[in-house]
Protein backbone atom coordinates (compact mmCIF):
# COMPACT_ATOMS: atom_id res chain seq x y z
CA UNK A 1 0.00 0.00 0.00
CA UNK A 2 1.27 3.33 -0.70
CA UNK A 3 0.37 6.74 0.86
CA UNK A 4 1.99 10.11 0.81
CA UNK A 5 2.12 13.37 2.31
CA UNK A 6 4.26 16.72 2.08
CA UNK A 7 6.47 15.31 4.56
CA UNK A 8 6.10 12.11 5.72
CA UNK A 9 4.63 8.89 4.51
CA UNK A 10 2.44 5.99 6.35
CA UNK A 11 2.41 3.18 4.88
CA UNK A 12 0.40 0.16 5.69
CA UNK A 13 2.63 -2.60 5.78
CA UNK A 14 0.19 -5.23 6.03
CA UNK A 15 -3.29 -5.86 6.37
CA UNK A 16 -5.23 -8.80 7.03
CA UNK A 17 -8.73 -9.68 6.95
CA UNK A 18 -10.46 -12.62 7.54
CA UNK A 19 -14.03 -13.37 7.12
CA UNK A 20 -16.36 -16.63 7.42
CA UNK A 21 -20.12 -17.07 7.05
CA UNK A 22 -20.37 -15.90 11.03
CA UNK A 23 -17.30 -14.51 11.71
CA UNK A 24 -15.06 -11.83 11.12
CA UNK A 25 -11.53 -11.00 12.37
CA UNK A 26 -9.52 -7.82 11.56
CA UNK A 27 -5.86 -6.75 12.07
CA UNK A 28 -3.84 -4.07 10.94
CA UNK A 29 -0.33 -3.74 11.56
CA UNK A 30 1.44 -0.50 10.30
CA UNK A 31 4.50 0.41 9.00
CA UNK A 32 4.65 4.40 9.70
CA UNK A 33 7.37 5.67 7.46
CA UNK A 34 8.55 9.72 7.11
CA UNK A 35 10.48 10.33 3.99
CA UNK A 36 10.74 14.21 3.34
CA UNK A 37 8.33 13.85 0.68
CA UNK A 38 9.23 10.61 -1.22
CA UNK A 39 6.49 7.31 -1.30
CA UNK A 40 7.01 3.86 -0.71
CA UNK A 41 5.88 0.71 -1.76
CA UNK A 42 5.16 -1.51 1.24
CA UNK A 43 7.06 -4.41 -0.09
CA UNK A 44 10.39 -2.08 -0.70
CA UNK A 45 10.52 -0.60 2.94
CA UNK A 46 14.25 1.12 3.20
CA UNK A 47 16.30 0.39 6.42
CA UNK A 48 16.22 3.86 7.55
CA UNK A 49 13.61 6.41 6.71
CA UNK A 50 14.57 9.70 8.14
CA UNK A 51 15.95 11.53 5.25
CA UNK A 52 18.46 14.31 5.85
CA UNK A 53 16.55 17.01 4.53
CA UNK A 54 13.65 15.75 6.85
CA UNK A 55 15.83 15.90 10.09
CA UNK A 56 18.20 17.88 9.51
CA UNK A 57 21.52 17.06 11.28
CA UNK A 58 20.54 13.89 12.89
CA UNK A 59 22.37 10.94 11.40
CA UNK A 60 19.34 8.50 10.31
CA UNK A 61 16.24 7.15 12.01
CA UNK A 62 14.81 4.31 12.96
CA UNK A 63 12.10 2.16 11.39
CA UNK A 64 9.15 1.48 13.55
CA UNK A 65 6.75 -1.84 13.05
CA UNK A 66 3.33 -0.41 14.88
CA UNK A 67 0.70 -2.71 15.87
CA UNK A 68 -3.08 -1.12 15.73
CA UNK A 69 -5.50 -3.33 17.33
CA UNK A 70 -9.30 -2.42 18.82
CA UNK A 71 -9.76 -4.58 22.52
CA UNK A 72 -11.71 -2.00 23.87
CA UNK A 73 -14.76 -3.60 22.60
CA UNK A 74 -16.94 -4.11 25.33
CA UNK A 75 -16.95 -8.12 25.70
CA UNK A 76 -19.56 -9.55 27.80
CA UNK A 77 -21.90 -11.89 26.22
CA UNK A 78 -20.44 -15.06 24.83
CA UNK A 79 -23.01 -16.33 22.80
CA UNK A 80 -22.30 -12.25 20.95
CA UNK A 81 -20.41 -13.81 18.04
CA UNK A 82 -20.45 -17.36 16.59
CA UNK A 83 -16.85 -18.67 16.93
CA UNK A 84 -15.16 -22.10 16.47
CA UNK A 85 -16.39 -24.85 18.77
CA UNK A 86 -15.36 -28.47 18.84
CA UNK A 87 -19.16 -29.38 20.28
CA UNK A 88 -21.71 -30.00 17.31
CA UNK A 89 -24.28 -28.86 20.44
CA UNK A 90 -23.02 -25.12 20.11
CA UNK A 91 -23.44 -25.18 16.54
CA UNK A 92 -26.83 -26.82 16.89
CA UNK A 93 -27.82 -24.25 19.36
CA UNK A 94 -26.30 -21.03 17.35
CA UNK A 95 -28.72 -22.16 14.53
CA UNK A 96 -32.06 -22.73 17.11
CA UNK A 97 -31.37 -19.49 18.16
CA UNK A 98 -31.05 -17.71 14.63
CA UNK A 99 -34.10 -19.39 13.67
CA UNK A 100 -36.24 -18.53 17.05
CA UNK A 101 -35.52 -14.86 15.55
CA UNK A 102 -35.99 -15.26 12.01
CA UNK A 103 -39.15 -17.13 11.87
CA UNK A 104 -40.27 -17.72 15.66
CA UNK A 105 -43.93 -19.10 14.80
CA UNK A 106 -45.51 -20.74 17.78
CA UNK A 107 -42.50 -19.57 19.89
CA UNK A 108 -43.48 -15.94 19.33
CA UNK A 109 -45.83 -16.23 22.01
CA UNK A 110 -47.02 -13.05 24.19
CA UNK A 111 -44.95 -11.32 26.83
CA UNK A 112 -47.16 -12.17 29.82
CA UNK A 113 -46.72 -15.59 28.87
CA UNK A 114 -43.08 -15.41 29.91
CA UNK A 115 -43.12 -12.35 32.41
CA UNK A 116 -46.00 -12.80 33.93
CA UNK A 117 -48.53 -10.70 35.44
CA UNK A 118 -47.62 -11.94 38.58
CA UNK A 119 -43.63 -10.80 38.38
CA UNK A 120 -44.82 -7.82 36.86
CA UNK A 121 -46.62 -7.01 40.13
CA UNK A 122 -44.00 -8.60 42.29
CA UNK A 123 -41.10 -6.25 40.29
CA UNK A 124 -43.92 -3.01 41.30
CA UNK A 125 -44.08 -4.02 44.93
CA UNK A 126 -40.38 -4.25 45.20
CA UNK A 127 -39.82 -0.61 43.70
CA UNK A 128 -42.70 0.74 45.69
CA UNK A 129 -41.17 -0.72 49.03
CA UNK A 130 -37.69 1.09 47.26
CA UNK A 131 -39.58 4.32 46.81
CA UNK A 132 -39.37 4.39 42.92
CA UNK A 133 -41.75 7.35 41.60
CA UNK A 134 -44.16 7.05 38.67
CA UNK A 135 -45.15 3.43 39.10
CA UNK A 136 -48.94 4.15 38.30
CA UNK A 137 -47.67 5.50 34.98
CA UNK A 138 -45.70 2.07 34.52
CA UNK A 139 -48.61 -0.01 35.52
CA UNK A 140 -50.63 1.48 32.73
CA UNK A 141 -48.27 1.47 30.34
CA UNK A 142 -47.77 -2.48 31.07
CA UNK A 143 -51.18 -3.33 29.99
CA UNK A 144 -52.00 -0.91 27.41
CA UNK A 145 -48.33 -1.17 25.52
CA UNK A 146 -46.03 -4.27 26.78
CA UNK A 147 -48.00 -7.19 28.48
CA UNK A 148 -49.58 -8.45 25.08
CA UNK A 149 -46.80 -7.81 22.66
CA UNK A 150 -45.17 -11.04 20.96
CA UNK A 151 -41.86 -11.73 22.44
CA UNK A 152 -39.91 -11.81 18.97
CA UNK A 153 -41.78 -9.56 16.15
CA UNK A 154 -43.12 -7.63 18.98
CA UNK A 155 -40.04 -6.74 21.34
CA UNK A 156 -36.85 -8.61 20.61
CA UNK A 157 -37.16 -6.92 17.04
CA UNK A 158 -39.35 -3.33 17.28
CA UNK A 159 -36.76 -0.68 16.66
CA UNK A 160 -38.58 1.78 18.54
CA UNK A 161 -37.73 0.06 21.68
CA UNK A 162 -34.10 0.00 20.99
CA UNK A 163 -34.25 3.94 19.70
CA UNK A 164 -35.74 4.12 23.39
CA UNK A 165 -33.15 2.15 25.15
CA UNK A 166 -35.13 0.85 27.74
CA UNK A 167 -33.75 -2.28 27.73
CA UNK A 168 -30.29 -1.78 26.38
CA UNK A 169 -29.88 0.99 28.24
CA UNK A 170 -29.83 -1.05 32.26
CA UNK A 171 -28.14 -4.19 30.19
CA UNK A 172 -24.99 -1.61 29.38
CA UNK A 173 -25.35 -0.68 32.92
CA UNK A 174 -26.24 -3.76 35.27
CA UNK A 175 -24.62 -6.61 32.65
CA UNK A 176 -21.57 -6.58 34.21
CA UNK A 177 -20.81 -4.45 36.88
CA UNK A 178 -16.83 -3.54 37.57
CA UNK A 179 -16.46 -3.59 41.19
CA UNK A 180 -13.90 -0.23 42.69
CA UNK A 181 -12.30 -3.70 44.18
CA UNK A 182 -10.69 -5.06 40.76
CA UNK A 183 -13.85 -7.90 41.24
CA UNK A 184 -16.86 -8.29 38.93
CA UNK A 185 -20.62 -9.19 39.29
CA UNK A 186 -22.97 -10.18 37.26
CA UNK A 187 -27.14 -9.98 36.62
CA UNK A 188 -28.18 -12.95 36.15
CA UNK A 189 -29.36 -13.57 32.75
CA UNK A 190 -27.67 -15.25 29.26
CA UNK A 191 -25.75 -12.63 28.17
CA UNK A 192 -22.95 -12.68 30.29
CA UNK A 193 -20.51 -15.18 32.64
CA UNK A 194 -23.06 -15.33 35.47
CA UNK A 195 -21.78 -17.87 37.06
CA UNK A 196 -25.14 -19.93 38.93
CA UNK A 197 -27.49 -21.91 37.17
CA UNK A 198 -30.82 -20.85 36.09
CA UNK A 199 -32.87 -24.07 35.64
CA UNK A 200 -36.18 -22.08 34.99
CA UNK A 201 -37.92 -19.35 34.85
CA UNK A 202 -39.06 -19.19 38.92
CA UNK A 203 -35.78 -19.58 39.92
CA UNK A 204 -33.66 -16.71 37.34
CA UNK A 205 -36.72 -14.24 38.62
CA UNK A 206 -35.56 -15.02 42.83
CA UNK A 207 -32.23 -14.00 41.83
CA UNK A 208 -32.77 -11.45 39.26
CA UNK A 209 -34.90 -9.83 42.27
CA UNK A 210 -32.22 -10.25 44.61
CA UNK A 211 -29.50 -8.76 42.25
CA UNK A 212 -31.33 -5.83 41.66
CA UNK A 213 -33.10 -4.98 45.22
CA UNK A 214 -30.25 -6.90 47.70
CA UNK A 215 -27.21 -6.94 46.37
CA UNK A 216 -24.71 -3.75 46.51
CA UNK A 217 -22.13 -2.67 45.00
CA UNK A 218 -19.10 -0.38 45.06
CA UNK A 219 -17.87 0.74 41.54
CA UNK A 220 -16.08 3.79 42.92
CA UNK A 221 -14.50 3.45 46.39
CA UNK A 222 -17.24 5.70 47.58
CA UNK A 223 -19.61 2.99 49.62
CA UNK A 224 -21.87 0.04 48.58
CA UNK A 225 -25.36 0.84 46.86
CA UNK A 226 -28.09 -1.28 45.75
CA UNK A 227 -28.15 -2.15 41.94
CA UNK A 228 -31.55 -0.83 41.05
CA UNK A 229 -29.88 2.84 42.42
CA UNK A 230 -27.22 2.96 39.31
CA UNK A 231 -29.89 3.23 36.85
CA UNK A 232 -30.49 6.47 35.28
CA UNK A 233 -33.21 8.44 34.04
CA UNK A 234 -33.31 8.32 30.09
CA UNK A 235 -33.70 11.72 28.70
CA UNK A 236 -35.71 12.77 25.89
CA UNK A 237 -32.92 15.33 24.87
CA UNK A 238 -30.58 12.49 23.97
CA UNK A 239 -32.80 10.12 22.85
CA UNK A 240 -36.01 11.55 21.56
CA UNK A 241 -37.79 8.19 20.41
CA UNK A 242 -38.90 8.41 24.21
CA UNK A 243 -42.36 10.11 25.17
CA UNK A 244 -42.29 12.77 28.11
CA UNK A 245 -44.24 10.25 29.70
CA UNK A 246 -41.96 7.34 29.70
CA UNK A 247 -39.01 9.35 30.38
CA UNK A 248 -40.54 10.74 33.72
CA UNK A 249 -41.32 6.73 34.19
CA UNK A 250 -38.52 5.74 32.73
CA UNK A 251 -36.57 3.89 35.85
CA UNK A 252 -39.23 1.67 36.32
CA UNK A 253 -39.69 1.18 32.81
CA UNK A 254 -36.20 0.33 32.47
CA UNK A 255 -36.48 -2.57 35.32
CA UNK A 256 -39.48 -3.84 33.39
CA UNK A 257 -38.45 -4.49 30.42
CA UNK A 258 -34.92 -5.63 31.52
CA UNK A 259 -37.14 -8.06 33.26
CA UNK A 260 -39.07 -9.10 30.23
CA UNK A 261 -35.65 -8.94 28.09
CA UNK A 262 -33.95 -11.60 29.99
CA UNK A 263 -37.01 -13.68 30.81
CA UNK A 264 -37.00 -14.08 27.33
CA UNK A 265 -33.54 -15.51 26.82
CA UNK A 266 -33.81 -17.68 29.58
CA UNK A 267 -37.34 -18.97 28.09
CA UNK A 268 -35.46 -19.36 24.99
CA UNK A 269 -32.20 -20.89 26.25
CA UNK A 270 -34.64 -23.88 27.90
CA UNK A 271 -36.20 -24.45 24.84
CA UNK A 272 -33.74 -24.31 22.25
CA UNK A 273 -30.40 -24.87 24.81
CA UNK A 274 -31.93 -27.93 26.80
CA UNK A 275 -29.04 -28.93 29.35
CA UNK A 276 -26.42 -27.96 27.20
CA UNK A 277 -26.24 -24.02 27.22
CA UNK A 278 -25.10 -23.45 30.46
CA UNK A 279 -21.94 -25.92 30.33
CA UNK A 280 -21.23 -24.53 27.04
CA UNK A 281 -21.55 -20.78 28.12
CA UNK A 282 -19.24 -21.96 31.14
CA UNK A 283 -17.25 -22.95 28.66
CA UNK A 284 -17.03 -20.29 26.22
CA UNK A 285 -16.36 -17.77 29.52
CA UNK A 286 -13.74 -19.74 30.54
CA UNK A 287 -11.73 -19.77 27.31
CA UNK A 288 -12.46 -16.22 26.00
CA UNK A 289 -14.25 -13.91 28.29
CA UNK A 290 -13.18 -14.45 31.45
CA UNK A 291 -9.37 -14.32 30.53
CA UNK A 292 -9.63 -11.85 27.71
CA UNK A 293 -6.98 -9.95 29.26
CA UNK A 294 -4.71 -12.27 29.83
CA UNK A 295 -5.12 -13.65 26.00
CA UNK A 296 -4.56 -10.08 25.10
CA UNK A 297 -1.51 -10.02 26.69
CA UNK A 298 -0.06 -13.64 24.95
CA UNK A 299 -1.15 -12.63 21.41
CA UNK A 300 1.26 -9.13 21.88
CA UNK A 301 3.88 -10.74 23.66
CA UNK A 302 4.23 -13.67 21.25
CA UNK A 303 2.40 -13.69 18.12
CA UNK A 304 3.66 -9.73 17.92
CA UNK A 305 6.72 -9.66 19.99
CA UNK A 306 8.44 -7.48 16.98
CA UNK A 307 6.75 -4.79 17.02
CA UNK A 308 7.90 -1.67 18.59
Amino acid sequence: AQASKSRANIGVAMCFAARGPRQRVGWVVLTLLASGGRSFAASAVPSKVFAADFASGVPGGTRLRVLSWNVAAVNNNPFEYWITHPSPAYKQLMEDVEQFIINPRDDDVMIHEVFTDSMFKTLVGRMRKVGIQELETTERLWESEYRSRRIVSGFLQDPAIGKKRLASMPDRVTNTIQLATGGRTFRPTVINCYGEGLPSLDAWFLKWLHFFFEDEVDIDGKGAKKVYSLLQKIRKAKYPAISDEEEAASIPLQLVLQGVFDAVLVNLMQKKGGSNWESLRSEICSSLNSRKKDLIKEILTETYQDAD
